[in-house]
């Protein structure tokens, strides 16, 4: 998989998670859970500079959940 295909899966995946957690109010399910793991380890598996190569707002929606 080219590298702006996985960086473009990984906008879509944080967008994912927002919606599940605001609009949805979702964010103490499984579901969310396993979103968040699969985040996770796109960024370990590909080692993802997540503040070089993210778009600012999907950084900031990066650092949300996960910092």
């Amino acid at each position: 998989m080219d590298r702006s295909e996985v960086i473009r899966g990984l906008h879509s995946d944080l967008e994912t998670l927002t919606r599940l957690h605001i609009r949805h109010g979702l964010h103490h399910t499984e579901g969310f859970r396993r979103q968040m793991e699969r985040i996770s380890d796109c960024i370990r598996e590909h080692e993802i500079d997540a503040r070089a190569e993210l778009d600012p707002l999907a950084f900031s929606l990066y650092r949300r959940y996960f910092d």
